[in-house]
């Protein structure tokens, strides 16, 4: 099992769409820097851009770097997370979930908030139990796709608590979100890493700059120079990582 002090680190070119494994397959060349990516369980990653755009693939790809334990929050019912060594479960208190330590969670109900409260709560007390109880888990990587649905602005609980202070378990926590400012303020603020695809709304960049602390014309004009698909002409694509540690903005082909 992995301790606090693994990492994961491998070339940053995204897979193609609709890639489900950890190492992206074969790839169209790039023709950026492309940044070495090292993914401690401390991260926070938050993977945005227009819908269709590639990032629950990309998200999915970072997320499968971690060993497990790891749990995938898919609010949506996916087929990109149906994957064979996941348990689907839409049981959030963990009772049915046995030995299995890849969890697909489905809620019976997206729009419930109490089942993503129960289900982080759940999630923690496997990591982080009550004093004098052994933990079921060393540590854990959690993906809350579609981050508007499972962690909304108006979010409060074990879910925006879980990516403040879940650090110190260890965790690991990645979200991906279509429209950033409608997710919650935790989410955004405490961000090691961003991959952040075009997004066509001004009041979405701007929130990505802010919070970020990158200046929006910066921000837009790296943005603008990134491929994005013609449907029958061009599938190339691609996003800009931003790192907290180095403050750096770069672009990466794929």
């Amino acid at each position: 099992m992995p301790s606090t002090s693994e990492t994961s680190s491998a070339s940053s070119s995204a897979p193609p769409s609709g890639s489900q494994t950890s190492t992206p397959p074969t790839s169209q060349p790039l023709s950026a820097p492309q940044p070495a990516i090292s993914l401690p369980y401390q991260c926070r990653i938050l993977v945005t851009g227009f819908s269709g755009s590639g990032k629950s693939t990309t998200a999915l790809w970072l997320f499968l770097k971690f060993p497990p334990p790891r749990v995938v929050i898919d609010p949506g019912n996916s087929a990109l997370f149906d994957l064979p060594q996941f348990f689907t479960t839409s049981d959030p208190t963990g009772a049915s979930w046995g030995d299995h330590v890849n969890i697909r969670f489905v809620p019976l109900d997206p729009g419930d908030q109490a089942i993503y409260d129960r289900l982080y709560s759940t999630v923690r007390s496997f990591v982080q139990p009550p004093p004098g109880i052994a933990p079921r888990w060393p540590c854990v990587a959690v993906l809350a796709d579609e981050a508007e649905t499972c962690l909304p602005d108006n979010a409060r609980g074990a879910g925006p608590a879980m990516v403040f202070s879940g650090r110190k378990w260890p965790s690991a926590h990645l979200a991906t979100a279509t429209r950033p400012r409608k997710i919650s303020t935790s989410t955004r603020a405490n961000l090691t890493h961003g991959v952040i695809y075009p997004l066509y709304l001004a009041d979405d960049r701007k929130t990505i700059a802010d919070d970020l602390g990158i200046p929006l014309r910066v921000l837009e004009e790296a943005m603008a120079a990134l491929p994005v698909p013609v449907e029958n002409v061009s599938n190339e694509r691609g996003f800009l990582f931003w790192t907290a540690s180095t403050r750096s903005l770069l672009p990466v082909l794929c």
